[in-house]
């Protein structure tokens, strides 16, 4: 993205920003992508992972990525072809860095559902649902997740050049509508704007209801994700700040996002590691989860 190595605007270098486009956003292309990330950051970078595709569920039940060489069975994504939850979570544990903000854009909509070359085939998109979120929180320190649309929403592309959602990102990383701290622009600020400009702009153009959604452990304040139109007079980041009220925001509990994490890579999501493992939270086989009076997973017959 321009955007990002603009030194008139969020001031990323250069060579430190990597975009995949088509053909080199393969499910061998990403991962690796992720590999070369984990080498290069450090504890104490900030790593900004933008994704603009399609999310959907698998014929495993896991969750994927749509990478360029996916194969589809039916409205679901064949097991393997795509990047699982399982390998993604693994890859994000990897990475060092203690301040990561991920952007998803994962359920694009036309005016019904979008179709994949080749066959056109209709896939069934989704958002990382509310389990799969928690657990990307449990990846490392300093997590924060911000989705285009609510789990039971969709994003809607819009007639311009870029998403409604994509246009309102790089906006606010330009600087529109985003608070001035200290020479940066936070995570929960850019939250704050996206959320707002979507809104709006799918209430007025398509009369339909979309919400970006913010999803942080409970009790983490935001860290600086871009510089401030290009600032180059830098104070302390004020990182005392909350997260936006009357929004779409989810805070997870620590336990629960540990609890997801283990569960995904320890016992499903494509993952699997060899000897005793305890995964410190009650679950009951692969994808049923138990906990308080709610039961979670897929209901098996007979």
């Amino acid at each position: 993205m321009n955007v990002l190595r603009d030194p008139n605007a969020c001031g990323y270098p250069a060579q430190q920003v990597r975009a995949l486009h088509r053909g080199e956003a393969t499910k061998p292309g990403i991962l690796a992508g992720l590999d070369e990330l984990a080498a290069r950051a450090g504890t104490g970078d900030t790593v900004f992972l933008f994704f603009c595709g399609h999310g959907a569920r698998g014929t495993d039940g896991d969750y994927y990525l749509v990478s360029h060489d996916v194969r589809l069975q039916g409205d679901r994504v064949a097991a393997g072809t795509g990047v699982s939850e399982g390998e993604l979570l693994q890859k994000l544990r990897d990475i060092q860095a203690r301040r990561m903000l991920l952007i998803f854009n994962a359920c694009h909509s036309g005016n019904i559902s979008p179709t994949l070359e080749p066959g056109r085939e209709t896939l069934a998109t989704a958002n990382p649902d509310a389990d799969t979120a928690a657990a990307l929180l449990g990846t490392g320190q300093g997590r924060i997740i911000i989705t285009a649309c609510r789990e039971e929403q969709v994003s809607y592309i819009g007639t311009g050049r870029l998403t409604i959602f994509t246009q309102a990102l790089v906006d606010g990383l330009r600087g529109k509508g985003v608070r001035n701290s200290n020479g940066f622009i936070s995570a929960f600020s850019l939250y704050e704007h996206v959320y707002e400009a979507v809104t709006e702009a799918v209430r007025a153009q398509i009369g339909a209801v979309q919400e970006p959604e913010l999803t942080v452990l409970r009790g983490v304040g935001p860290f600086a994700v871009a510089l401030y139109r290009g600032a180059s007079a830098l104070g302390d980041f004020p990182a005392g700040e909350r997260p936006p009220a009357d929004m779409a925001v989810r805070e997870v509990p620590r336990e629960r996002s540990a609890c997801r994490f283990e569960q995904r890579v320890y016992t499903g999501g494509g993952a699997y590691i060899g000897g005793n493992v305890n995964v410190g939270c009650d679950f009951i086989g692969r994808d049923m989860i138990v906990y308080g009076d709610e039961v979670h997973g897929d209901k098996i017959g007979g």
